[in-house]
């Protein structure tokens, strides 16, 4: 991940839940040209952002040890501006982990409102896992640990 959007994991259940946080500062590239003059974030990276944690949320539930890629989004919905200045929470709930194949529902608040959700399906990769993707995953394993430093996780 070049870019992470995932600023802190407030708390993480294995195969259950995760809760992270977003502080959007005015400092992100992409307010320059999105808007001039009315900075929003872009629904796009907001959804990176939940996919982000989808992601972590899954390979952690899976001990780091298997692949996964994002194959689908449905229902996703956007409600209000997101706004240099706003902290999103991001709630990621596991529906499913199966042999080959994850669900989670992301949701998306600023204070109490909501601002975006959707659900995103990832296929979790059964393979041998080769040793670029061993380091990728290692590497993972190390930001996971960061984002959760001195948070509660069973």
């Amino acid at each position: 991940m070049r870019f992470i959007f995932i600023d802190k994991i407030d708390s993480f259940r294995k195969n259950k839940f995760a809760r992270m946080l977003k502080a959007v500062t005015m400092s992100e590239d992409y307010f320059e040209e999105h808007f001039p003059n009315f900075p929003v974030v872009p629904g796009a990276l907001i959804l990176e952002a939940f996919e982000q944690g989808g992601f972590l949320s899954i390979v952690a539930s899976l001990d780091f040890l298997r692949m996964v890629r994002m194959v689908s989004i449905r229902n996703a919905k956007f409600k209000r501006f997101v706004l240099p200045g706003d902290l999103v929470k991001i709630e990621l709930d596991v529906k499913s982990i199966l042999e080959e194949q994850a669900v989670v529902f992301a949701r998306g608040m600023v204070g109490d409102k909501e601002i975006a959700r959707a659900e995103l399906t990832f296929k979790i990769f059964n393979k041998e896992v080769s040793d670029e993707a061993k380091n990728v995953l290692s590497r993972l394993k190390s930001l996971f640990e960061i984002l959760v430093r001195n948070n509660v996780r069973d």
